[in-house]
């Protein structure tokens, strides 16, 4: 399929765009915008221009996360240590160094209408929030400006930049991992095309995944975004969705500015010039510094760093030398602008269009859409890296053999960045022949099986090994026809398919020296034992997972200078280097040597061992980062007698292209991380039970199931009641409906209901309000020649019932409509009106027993049926029996 690329203007969005009255009064955006939480306290925004959509989500925003959020603004500001101390001090520096909050103010300068639109509108709702809720905020807590949400969105990008300055500070990615997957119509059961979009984070960083449904116009996307951002990053609109993943795409070099001079004769007086020639880039540097600030024991203290950016990028100082960072796409922020047009999207062209202005410098995106299309690109801006051949075939630089991975001489760089890589030059392809595309941690070439993308691609360009959790991913969505639930399942997979790889390289080399093992630790041969039983899945009652992660991590302590990363371990692993075989065994009896002092035992299940924490609770949890499940769940601190997980999932959301669409999500804890919100941990449960809920995306699933809203006209739809009510009120209001089968007081003379009786309540109760309702009483209830003597009633507390004035019939479609201020509401009429069946019997709101989706359930697989042995990721695999995995609890 042909893929088209067109960069897009930004008048492409003036139907969403158009001039828009300059409102800032908070009270103005919220007649324009209203925001409804649903059962799980996730927002979903109905706007009618672009700025009250982002004023009303970042008011949300600031409700559920105000102080991740606002710390992770001071992250890219560079103004982190001023709350958090010393530990965030290098943070700072490189912050203020990149230059995210100057690129972020010069960017809105020359902003377009959207983006524009919406960094202001994001702050200002934030600010609300702090306006509206002084208590218990911290005194730290500033108001937002809207470059710090375009300042938080360079800094995401550039996280994931590669920085070859050894003994420079530099932030670690944002992620290094993620899950994502397609399968088309073809390969599923139901023949409708599916998607799986899984992001993962650190649970306690600045980047972190945040749930939420914006509509607007055309617009109308579900998925996810990060704390501060306006905009949904990953999701799905009613015919498509897309995920991202990161890439290892050399999209940033480091160039050397000032190579030092041959030595002179002291003699020579020339030599004092040369020298002084020498300081002037130095000093230059040194005068384009910026203060910080870092709070100490002993009160705040001013700093100094140099803050230089050149037209390459930003400059840093080492060993006397200065070096310039340069970054794909370091002064382009029309991210916000372009992720909406790919919400507006409507087909594969639309998407590709979207795609082609550049302005995302990396990740693999994951498409699928409605009618079955399947697209895949290794997104990439970068330099074309091309080398003239005068550089190669010059006598002068003919010895030299350039390495991207390391600074490089600064004059490559007007060649080799001489121009951008187009979007047509990238890996991509569409509707492959397997069925599938899968981004999980693997060069593209490796996204499918017989992808039309070649492996030879130059070296520096794409640095993504191919992993033992992608490797996974192929083999269960090759197997057979796939359905909704098997995506479930697939996204809780604890199959550790690189611990069966490597454990089995460890069993042999124990094999191969058995007078080693037995003049080492004397618990070795028991732990080794662990790994033969064990079944090779990271469940809680896994004992040989514990062993193995202990294992793993002893053997890479001991073997990082000589194996960098995993993949270069597994290699040596599998190459039976003597080398490789000594630092596994002793490895091994060092992990052996930890459990025998910190445990007094061996046999210790994974679940006791691996914990995860929200608060105050400590819950065991399954998964894990080593051994490559697919549910990744990773730990960096041991304390207690436990890994703590602190990095793996935090979004999970399974799509099917129905009409409309059909999805389940999870976000690893909550909506909110207010310890007082019902939403702090209530999808912690979802997860430790392997469950989801089913995510709330047509507006009428959005309005029925809204547990609250807030605006100046809040529309809701009472559960068990076909009608609608609209809540208006001068100012805005939190409104929210209850349905009630008795009455809340005594029916005037002989009437009966003919409806629920339906309550609405509003904060702050002292707004006025008027409610347009419309009740529908079916035929069921009342024959149309006895629906004139019904009427709508109204109860008041200290007043009764009584029936409200204006209200009409429409016969036809049997509703009642009225507008009034009351706070209860029913149809009522003559009890001799009524047929057989009673209200509650009619129409009663039944349980809502969907809201949660178990990962399996009876009558479906749980697990896809292949199980295949996950071999290195470079072999073709062979199947393996089901009784070796574990599938999914049942809830």
């Amino acid at each position: 399929m042909r893929i088209i690329f067109a960069l897009l203007a930004a008048a492409a969005f003036t139907n969403v765009a158009a001039a828009q009255p300059d409102a800032f009064d908070p009270e103005d955006l919220w007649s324009q915008a209203t925001l409804y939480r649903d059962e799980w306290g996730v927002p979903h925004v109905y706007a009618q221009s672009v700025k009250a959509l982002a004023f009303a989500f970042g008011y949300a925003q600031a409700e559920d996360h105000l102080e991740p959020m606002l710390l992770a603004y001071r992250v890219a500001k560079g103004r982190a240590a001023e709350v958090l101390g010393e530990g965030w001090a290098e943070s700072d520096e490189f912050s203020i160094r990149v230059g995210h909050t100057r690129l972020a103010q010069r960017a809105l300068a020359a902003a377009d209408p959207v983006t524009a639109d919406l960094c202001a509108g994001f702050a200002l709702g934030v600010n609300a929030w702090i306006v509206e809720h002084p208590d218990g905020i911290p005194p730290w807590v500033e108001g937002v400006q809207a470059q710090d949400v375009l300042a938080l969105w360079h800094a995401y990008l550039t996280s994931h930049a590669p920085f070859d300055l050894p003994g420079i500070w530099s932030r670690q990615p944002a992620a290094h991992t993620g899950n994502a997957w397609a399968v088309a119509p073809q390969r599923t059961e139901d023949g409708k095309a599916l998607l799986v979009i899984n992001p993962h984070q650190h649970h306690d960083g600045p980047f972190r995944w945040y749930e939420a449904h914006l509509a607007l116009d055309d617009m109308d996307i579900a998925g996810a975004t990060l704390f501060g951002l306006p905009v949904i990053l990953q999701g799905h609109n009613p015919v498509l969705g897309w995920a991202l993943t990161p890439n290892q795409v050399d999209f940033a070099d480091v160039f050397e500015e000032r190579i030092p001079r041959p030595q002179a004769n002291p003699a020579d007086p020339r030599m004092i010039e040369s020298e002084a020639a020498d300081q002037l880039p130095l000093l230059m540097y040194y005068s384009q510094a910026q203060p910080y600030y870092v709070r100490t024991d002993t009160g705040m203290e001013e700093r100094v760093v140099p803050s230089l950016i050149s037209d390459r990028g930003p400059v840093f100082e080492s060993g006397g030398a200065l070096y310039s960072w340069q970054v794909g796409g370091f002064r382009d922020l029309g991210g916000f602008l372009q992720l909406v047009e790919m919400a507006r999207a409507r087909n594969l062209d639309a998407f590709q269009a979207a795609l082609g202005m550049q302005q995302l410098p990396c990740f693999h995106v994951v498409y699928a859409d409605q009618p079955g299309n399947l697209f895949y690109l290794y997104n990439a801006v970068t330099g074309a890296h091309e080398i003239p051949d005068q550089f190669i075939e010059s006598n002068v630089e003919n010895d030299v053999q350039l390495s991207w991975k390391i600074p490089v001489p600064a004059f490559w760089a007007m060649n080799t960045w001489g121009r951008i890589v187009t979007p047509g030059e990238l890996p991509f392809f569409a509707n492959p022949t397997s069925g599938f595309i899968q981004a999980c941690g693997n060069p593209p070439w490796a996204a499918t099986d017989e992808a039309p993308i070649s492996a030879d691609w130059p070296a520096w360009f794409i640095g993504d090994p191919d992993t033992y959790r992608a490797n996974r991913v192929r083999q269960l969505l090759r197997s057979g026809q796939r359905n909704f639930r098997d995506m479930q399942s697939m996204l809780y997979d604890n199959v550790a398919p690189a611990a069966r790889s490597m454990g089995e390289r460890l069993l042999a080399f124990a094999k191969a020296q058995p007078e080693r093992v037995q003049r080492s630790h004397p618990d070795l041969a028991e732990c080794l034992q662990l790994i033969d039983d064990w079944n090779y899945t990271a469940e809680l009652k896994a004992e040989g997972m514990t062993f193995y992660h202990l294992w793993w991590s002893m053997l890479r302590a001991r073997s990082t200078a000589e194996f960098g990363t995993d993949a270069a371990a597994y290699a040596a692993l599998l190459s039976d280097s003597e080398q490789a075989q000594g630092f596994a065994l002793d490895a091994a009896a060092d992990a052996a040597r930890m459990l025998r002092n910190d445990f007094d035992r061996v046999a210790i299940p994974w679940g006791e061992a691996h914990v995860i924490r929200r608060g105050v609770r400590t819950e065991p949890l399954f998964g894990s980062g080593t051994g490559e499940p697919l549910f990744v769940a990773s730990d960096y601190r041991f304390a207690d007698e436990t890994w703590e997980s602190t990095y793996g999932y935090g979004f999970a959301m399974a799509v099917e292209f129905d009409s409309p669409p059909r999805a389940v999500s999870m976000v690893p804890f909550g909506a909110s991380e207010n310890p007082d919100s019902p939403h702090f941990d209530d999808q912690l449960d979802l997860m430790i039970e392997k469950r989801f809920k089913i995510t709330r995306y047509t507006r009428d699933d959005v309005l029925r199931n809204a547990a609250r809203g807030r605006g100046r006209s809040v529309v809701l739809l009472p559960l068990g009641v076909t009608g609608e009510l609209q809540v208006r009120a001068p100012t805005p209001i939190e409104a929210r409906v209850e349905t009630l089968a008795e009455t809340p007081g005594p029916l005037p003379g002989n009437t009966v209901p003919f409806s629920l009786y339906v309550d609405v309540q509003r904060t702050p109760e002292t707004t006025p309000v008027e409610v347009d309702l419309a009740f529908h009483v079916p035929e069921e209830l009342c024959d149309l020649e006895r629906l004139y003597e019904l009427r709508v009633y109204g109860y008041e507390p200290g007043i009764g019932w009584r029936i409200l004035p204006e209200q009409t019939v429409d016969e036809p479609t049997r509703t009642f409509r009225a507008t009034y201020n009351a706070a209860a509401f029913a149809v009522l009429g003559p009890s001799d009106a009524r047929k057989g069946v009673t209200p509650a019997e009619e129409s009663a709101p039944a349980e809502d027993t969907d809201n949660v989706v178990p990962a399996d359930s009876p009558g479906t697989d749980p697990e896809p049926t292949a199980e295949p042995e996950s071999e290195p990721p470079t072999d073709t695999p062979a199947a393996e029996s089901d009784s070796d995995v574990e599938t999914p609890d049942s809830s």
